[in-house]
This record gives C-alpha cells, structure tokens and sequence, in this order.
C-alpha cells in the first residue's frame, strides 16, 4: 500500500491519537482498586473519613483557620496531635493539605470533613502522572514510536502505584498518610519537571518545578527538603558540565541559574517560616506535644532526640528484614509483623528497643521489597544499568536520587518503626525503577517478555500485600468505619 495514500494518512493519525489513551487506560485499575478501597460497597468517597480519637479534620479546621488569617486551631481538632502552647494548639503538618481544603470548602461550605477519601485519589493520580512522566523521560533515549513510549510509561506508572506502598497509605486517607502522599507526589513531579528545565530551559518548566516544591515541602518537610536538594545538585551539575564540556561539545545550558536558585531557596524557606510564625521556632517543640507529655517514656525520648544515628542500624535492617512479615490462617494468608522479635510482647505504640536503637513508637510492617517488588526489582536493574552507564547520561539521574535518599533519610534516623514510613522511599525508588524499565526496553524479545512477565506478577504480589497491610490497619478498630464492616462482610478476614 503507498504510504503516502490517504489510507495510510488516516491510519497514522488515527494511531497518533490513540497513543495517548494509554495513559488513560492505565489509570483504569488504579481508578478501580482505589474506588473499591475507598468507596467501599457503595462507591462513595465523600463519605467522612472517621477514627477513633484520630484528628481526621484537622486539614479543614486548618484550612478554616487559615480563611481567618489565624494558625492556630481548636485543640479538639488535634486531639492527641496538638502542640499546646500558651493555650493555643497547633499542628506539626504541612499547610498546603489545608490550603486546598480552604479553596474546596470555599466553594462547598457543607462539604468540610468529606475531602479526605477524594484528596486521597486525587494525590494517587497525581503520582501515577509522576511516575508515567519521568518513565517517558527515561524511554526518551530508546528508538520506538511514540505510542510504544506511552504505553511503557504507562505500564510503568500503573505498576509503580497498583504494587506498592502508594496503595496502602492512598486506601487509608488519614491525615498522616495525606501528608506524605502529596508529599511523594510533587517530589516526583518535581523531579520531572527539573530534568524538562534542565533538558528544554522553558520557563514553563521552571515555574512547575517551583510550585511542585513548595507543595511538597508544605506537605512532607522531610521528603520536600530532599526533591529541593536533589534539583539543586541536578541544576548546580548542569552547570558545571557546561563549563567543563570541551570545544564543539553540545553541553545541556540552564537558563536563569540564579532566578532558578533563588526560587529554590524560597520554596525552602516557606515551611520554616510558617514555624516561626506557629512556634516561634524552626522546627515544632515537640516536648510541648501533648501524648508525649503523657507519656514519660515517649517524652523521654524526645528529650534525648527523635533522629539519632545510633537508630539506623535498627530501622536499616527492620525495614529490609525477611522476618517482616507474618502468615494468617484466612484471607489475606499475610499480615505484617516486627522485622525484629521485641523482649515481650509488644503491642503497637509501645516503647521498644532495637539493638543500640532508642525507639518511642513500633508498628508491625512489611519489609520494603515484600511491599514493593516489583519496584525494587527494576530499582536494582536500574542501580545496574546507571553502574555501567558513561557519567555524563548518570549524573543527572544520580543528583535526583541524591535528593531522594536525604529525603528518605529522617524516617530512617527516626525514634519510630511504621509502615507508612517506607512510602517516603518511593521517590528513590522510581527514580532508579524508571531508568530500571529503560533498560528492560533494551532486551531482546524473549528475555524481554519473561521479565514483564515476572514484573505484572511481582506487582499483583505488591497489591496483595499491600491490600492485606490495608486490612490489618483497618480491621484494628473495625467498628470505626461502616465502609470497615462491608470489607468484613466482602471477606473471611477477621483480626
């Protein structure tokens, strides 16, 4: 047939344009899993997120306070989480959570109290884009069209979110786990957005970078101040390349290096400006917090410090331990254990000891590949292919990542052992999986398939696992939730 018929014409746009519903069609499952978990039964997700003495609305009373030009907020509001001072409460989370519920109760004044289940989804979708972003960016370099590029990105992103701990803390939206999904999700973006103004020197890029880090830096400080490193190094990188680059050599040129590093500071500097403005200090007074002064055991460990390196060793290998996992005689089979065998029994909450470690809360968990399998695995292939990748193709990639361990790094320093904390390694994570699904591209056809193969199965083994930690959380206290009692119903599960 001619190639330049109006046949073939209508053919190749017709494909052009339906490469870009792969983006869509691989956010289907993610849409289903998330409306199963979050909806329940009934597909609802306004409904009102509700645990026991949990301070679950504390972003709209947040964000009520903040349309009165006030910080602080009702101390029933925080409950356990208050930091008293002077009789007035205030919260150690981030504001950006509390800014989007002032913009969304503005328009709906009945609505406070009913964000949670929709913020939730929409921080998932938001990091699905993430991942299909920087997995597009990734498979740039490989020579296939660009609907066989969309659908690897996509299959990334789908497999990125449906087999690791993004489900766990998205299926559970308390204030917590909000705080480090948006977290997670501008740091990725950011990320994203970074290499774009690194690559194309647009404004455009510039400004997305910007605002995704100020997002993430009033969501999650800890993951926030890492993306800020991480773009910092990659922008500092690119210069540098630039000036060293020999005669004749096409080096990439950051436009508006000290506009960009300036922008960078300010975003750093926002989250830290809002504790003085709460505490009168840098950082939240957290022997003023009130559990820990009811609790002399907690406090006391607050006093000696929160992030010590005497933890790490502790946290390292709890966190990667094969012991972090525990079989069930019913459905889900697994439920998470201790990735360490505490003296006695230890119920969740409780001081412990790990070695050398001064902890003042342990959760039972999974260890991070039984949680993310599939994600590690690519991780490690990408580790590889950056390991005999020419510096100059690794350094970018390897500057984000630098930022995405310090960002990692407080949860691993930290005086507590939980589940939800191995989400703040997802952006590490991705980063080496997308480089990781590149080179997957690469391989030839049969070996190509076979890893797929493992990788789809790896990702239903991360979903289940991370379905079981959802119900484990859950079922804890199952007469906090009506939507609880459906998946009761829906399964022979039972705490």
């Amino acid at each position: 047939m001619d190639p330049t018929s109006p046949a073939n014409r209508i053919i190749r746009e017709v494909r052009s344009r339906a490469s870009w519903l792969a983006p869509l069609l691989g956010a289907v499952p993610i849409l289903l899993v998330s409306l199963w978990l979050l909806g329940g039964a009934d597909l609802d997700l306004f409904a009102e997120t509700w645990r026991a003495g949990a301070p679950e609305r504390f972003y709209d009373d947040q964000g009520q306070a903040l349309a009165r030009g006030e910080l602080a907020v009702a101390c029933e509001a925080l409950r356990f989480e208050a930091i008293e001072l002077d009789g007035r409460c205030h919260g150690y989370f981030g504001i950006f959570p509390a800014l989007l519920r002032a913009a969304l109760n503005a328009a709906c004044a009945d609505c406070a109290g009913h964000w949670n289940r929709l913020a939730s989804l929409a921080a998932m979708l938001t990091t699905y884009a993430a991942c299909l972003l920087l997995a597009r960016h990734a498979l740039a370099a490989r020579p296939m069209s660009q609907a066989r590029r969309l659908c690897w990105a996509s299959g990334f992103a789908g497999m990125a979110c449906l087999g690791s701990t993004e489900v766990f803390v998205a299926a559970n939206p308390i204030v917590y786990h909000e705080a480090i999904q948006w977290g997670v999700a501008f740091t990725l973006l950011a990320f994203w957005s970074a290499l774009r103004y690194r690559a194309a020197g647009r404004p455009l890029f510039l400004a997305v970078t910007i605002a995704a880090l100020l997002c993430a830096l009033n969501s999650r400080i800890t993951i926030g101040l890492g993306a800020s490193i991480g773009v910092f190094v990659l922008w500092a990188e690119t210069l540098l390349a630039r000036r060293s680059a020999a005669p004749g050599v096409d080096a990439p040129r950051l436009r508006w290096p000290v506009a960009a590093a300036a922008l960078v500071a300010f975003s750093v500097a926002t989250p830290f400006a809002v504790n003085l403005a709460k505490f009168g200090a840098l950082s939240p007074p957290l022997e003023h917090h009130v559990t820990y002064r009811q609790t002399p055991l907690r406090l006391a460990v607050v006093r000696r410090g929160l992030f010590q390196l005497s933890n790490l060793p502790c946290t390292v290998g709890s966190y990667l331990s094969p012991s972090a996992i525990d079989t069930y005689p019913a459905y889900p089979w697994v439920i998470p254990a201790y990735g360490w065998t505490p003296p006695e029994p230890l119920p969740a909450g409780l001081v412990g000891d790990c070695g050398d470690a001064d902890l003042e809360n342990v959760e039972p968990f999974f260890a991070i590949y039984y949680g993310a399998p599939a994600l590690v695995l690519l991780a490690v292939i990408g580790c590889l292919g950056l390991a005999r990748a020419g510096a100059a193709s690794a350094r970018p990639i390897l500057a984000l990542c630098l930022g995405a361990g310090l960002g990692a790094l407080p949860v691993l320093l930290f005086a507590t052992l939980t589940y939800r904390y191995e989400h703040d390694l997802f952006p590490l994570l991705v980063l080496a999986a997308s480089v990781g699904i590149a080179a997957v591209s690469r391989l030839a056809g049969r070996w190509r398939q076979l890893t797929l193969a493992a990788l789809v199965v790896l990702t239903l083994a991360g979903l289940h696992i991370n379905m079981a930690a959802v119900f484990d959380h859950f079922l804890i206290q199952p007469e906090a939730n009506e939507h609880l009692r459906t998946l009761q119903r829906l399964l022979p599960y039972r705490w």
